[in-house]
């Protein structure tokens, strides 16, 4: 039976008033840093009309320098679950309702940049520098096997040092793992992208990502992973370029489950990198935030058709990055990113259109954004 498609979990309901549920915007931040800093990172729960705060903040057990939430996720079955994975090495479980912690983990040996829940398996899998671990979402316990291996280890990143897990996430059709990461360099593909079973293995490995054939110094690492229903991918796209020149890279692109390239599309100019993305519109149209490199001031979030790619808007979000993307059910956009002064999470409506509350200011540099 076809799972839960990813960008419905963020139609889910976390909290219920007095009335019924209502969704809420979580946005992971920075927090303020003292001299002696009593916490370094907010969980901010916001109204997601107008931004104000409605819940708590999350006082965390790893509070110190490194702590900030830089990936958020609800249960797409039990929604006052929330999973965070900050940048400390801590992944931890709460509830929305109360903020209350059920768990955490320490000690995972990299700072977190992706994780996934899979309500199938009851499994949460964690990507950092090095491994892609994986995790009971009931207890937060780390799953270890040998063979096939858990944690998994992509090896020898092109350009040396370990292989960074970048994004993972869940095929709807297949249950399958996709992770993104860092070029591997294994002398003759090039994997950036690979697909492996809930016991870890590696089933296939792609690079369909180089636009230059002719030369091997400039590959890409896809830094965000979204499946429609169908179970086709959206991948969001950032070079790395090893040495020498530049160009017009693809920072999205749309592939099927085999690997294979339906569409890709690139920006207005070579500064802008793809780094977040979500599905809107029943999954009809999707969304990619860019990393705006080099000072350029061009648009940082862009809309293309699903099926076609063909540009829907575009907009100019007054920020350096847009490091996470999420969806409510009216199928309004919240991109959150560093600003120049705060960090900012911007909305728009299925047309590209900002409210007037837009964008929605906190203290310090936005990592995440989840909507449910």
């Amino acid at each position: 039976m076809p799972k839960t498609p990813l960008y419905l979990w963020n139609f889910g309901c976390a909290c219920c008033e007095e009335g019924g549920c209502v969704e809420q915007l979580y946005v992971g931040h920075a927090g303020e840093t003292p001299a002696t800093p009593v916490t370094n990172y907010t969980l901010t729960e916001s109204n997601r009309m107008d931004g104000t705060t409605v819940g708590q903040t999350v006082t965390p057990p790893d509070a110190g320098n490194n702590a900030t939430p830089r990936v958020i996720r609800l249960d797409p079955v039990d929604a006052g679950n929330v999973y965070i994975g900050k940048n400390s090495g801590f992944i931890m479980r709460i509830r929305c309702d109360t903020f209350e912690q059920i768990w955490s983990t320490s000690g995972l040996g990299f700072a977190v940049n992706t994780l996934e829940v899979d309500n199938a398996t009851g499994h949460m899998y964690v990507g950092g520098d090095g491994a892609l671990k994986k995790f009971n979402m009931s207890d937060g316990t780390e799953i270890t096997n040998p063979s096939p291996p858990w944690p998994v280890d992509f090896g020898t990143a092109v350009g040396g040092g370990n292989v960074d897990v970048r994004s993972v996430a869940i095929a709807p059709d297949t249950g399958n793992i996709w992770v993104g990461h860092q070029t591997v360099n294994d002398g003759s593909l090039y994997p950036s992208l690979s697909e492996l079973d809930t016991d870890g293995a590696v089933l296939n490995q792609y690079q369909p990502f180089e636009p230059d054939t002719a030369t091997a110094n400039k590959f890409q690492v896809p830094y965000d992973i979204v499946f429609d229903s169908s179970g086709d991918m959206y991948v969001a796209l950032t070079p790395v370029q090893l040495s020498g020149g530049s160009l017009l890279h693809p920072h999205i692109m749309k592939l099927n489950n085999a690997g294979t390239e339906l569409w890709r599309a690139t920006p207005d100019s070579i500064s802008q990198h793809g780094n977040a993305i979500t599905l809107y519109d029943g999954g009809n149209k999707v969304a990619v935030g860019t990393v705006q490199v080099g000072g350029s001031s061009n648009d940082t979030v862009y809309a293309y058709d699903s099926s076609s790619g063909s540009l829907q808007w575009s907009d100019f979000a007054d920020v350096t990055v847009i490091r996470s993307m999420s969806t409510d059910s009216d199928g309004a956009i919240y991109a959150g990113g560093a600003g120049t002064t705060f960090g900012e999470v911007y909305k728009y409506d299925s047309a590209g259109v900002q409210p007037g509350q837009s964008p929605f200011l906190y203290t310090k540099d936005v990592w995440a954004v989840w909507v449910g």
